[in-house]
């Protein structure tokens, strides 16, 4: 009798401990299963670094990643204020188009990584060529002084894509369009999130790209001068050729380049 006693203990003994080791692994499933799928942690931050001035302008921009997912960074560029002299709004021209060769950016959780973006202000001071409702302006450089810098990113979020814009500091030229001073803002890691505060303004800006199509020979319509004006100030001044065409062309449909275009 005793025999079958011990027997049914044993049996009962070990049943528990099994039972307490599947509750135990369902537990820890359970646990993995969570962090897995449902504890999903976004945490990109980022900063720039000192920034320097030569032939382009130079920033260094560092990623970091203190989530637990994979982080998409789509694009970054910077930009550079244009202040109007016919007192209009404020907008900024992009000024890192050779900046996509180093996007897209993929980093794994607890992965930083270093981006340095050049900017070409030489290219800024050709100016812009505005699109509106009152048709083509070409938009001459003539502010100088205490420009603002932002570094636009753009980046997949839980919202999808977005976009967020940095003040960078105030940079100042001088006349002649070479770099004077640049004051930047504090140097610190940030957050790297969605701006809902970016409205867009109305007008659109053409980059230097934009085609011409119509011939030059025939009398120029208003946008069409402007188009030529803006060709002008985009070619180079060892060209001179070209620059004569153009420069004749504006002076038979009466319209002259500014001084400072000459």
């Amino acid at each position: 009798m005793n025999f079958f006693r011990k027997i049914g203990r044993y049996i009962k003994r070990k049943f528990n401990i099994n039972a307490l080791l599947s509750i135990i692994a369902i537990v820890v499933s359970l646990i993995t299963m969570y962090y897995q799928f449902f504890n999903i942690e976004h945490d990109l931050e980022y900063t720039f670094l000192f920034p320097s001035v030569g032939e382009k302008m130079t920033i260094p921009i560092v990623y970091k990643n203190d989530g637990n997912q994979n982080e998409l960074i789509l694009e970054s560029n910077i930009e550079l204020e244009i202040i109007p002299d016919d007192g209009s709004e404020h907008y900024f021209k992009r000024i890192g188009d050779e900046n996509k060769k180093s996007f897209p950016l993929i980093l794994t959780p607890g992965e930083y990584k270093t981006v340095t973006l050049l900017g070409d202000y030489k290219e800024y001071f050709k100016g812009m060529l505005e699109q509106s409702a009152d048709g083509v302006k070409y938009r001459e450089i003539v502010n100088f002084d205490t420009l603002s810098v932002v570094v636009t990113t753009q980046f997949i979020s839980s919202k999808g894509i977005s976009k967020t814009r940095r003040h960078l500091g105030k940079v100042t030229f001088r006349k002649d369009k070479t770099f004077d001073r640049m004051n930047i803002e504090p140097i610190k890691l940030m957050k790297l999130e969605a701006d809902d505060k970016i409205e867009m303004t109305g007008g659109e800006v053409i980059n230097a790209g934009y085609n011409m199509n119509f011939d030059m020979t025939d009398t120029l319509s208003a946008d069409q001068i402007e188009h030529v004006k803006f060709m002008f100030n985009m070619v180079e001044d060892t060209d001179t050729i070209l620059k004569k065409v153009l420069m004749d062309v504006l002076k038979r449909n009466n319209a002259y380049p500014t001084s400072k275009s000459k």
